[in-house]
């Protein structure tokens, strides 16, 4: 209905310009919804080794200040344990020990002899 001259400018236009327009409007949605979740998921990657980071600092500074500590402990033990024995609940320990191993080899040596008919004590 158009005469030549005008209709190829003006299918030109409609076919490249105002179609393509309408398409990129039409996937708008899906791409900002594209690009939200990748926004997303990168945040959540950075988050993940944020906290992995800091996990391993506070662990890091846990087990270096828990180690001072006990050497300072040890060392202003050792400073006012001069005048005391050292460990005598550790050398009291070791003799118990000590004893109750000696009774058990004696058991065993005795139920031994007695088992063998040796009864000679």
């Amino acid at each position: 209905s158009m005469p030549a001259i005008l209709a190829k400018p003006i299918n030109f236009v409609m076919n490249n310009i105002v179609i393509k327009t309408l398409d990129a409007i039409k996937n708008l949605p899906t791409v900002v919804s594209n690009f939200v979740q990748t926004v997303n998921q990168k945040i959540a990657d950075i988050s993940d080794k944020l906290a992995a980071v800091y996990g391993e600092l506070k662990t890091a500074l846990e087990k270096k200040t828990s180690e001072f500590l006990g050497s300072f402990k040890k060392k202003v033990k050792s400073l006012f344990g001069i005048f005391e024995p050292l460990d005598t609940e550790n050398d009291d320990k070791k003799v118990e020990e000590a004893k109750r191993a000696f009774e058990l080899k004696t058991f065993i040596h005795k139920l031994y002899k007695k088992l063998r008919g040796d009864n000679e004590d």
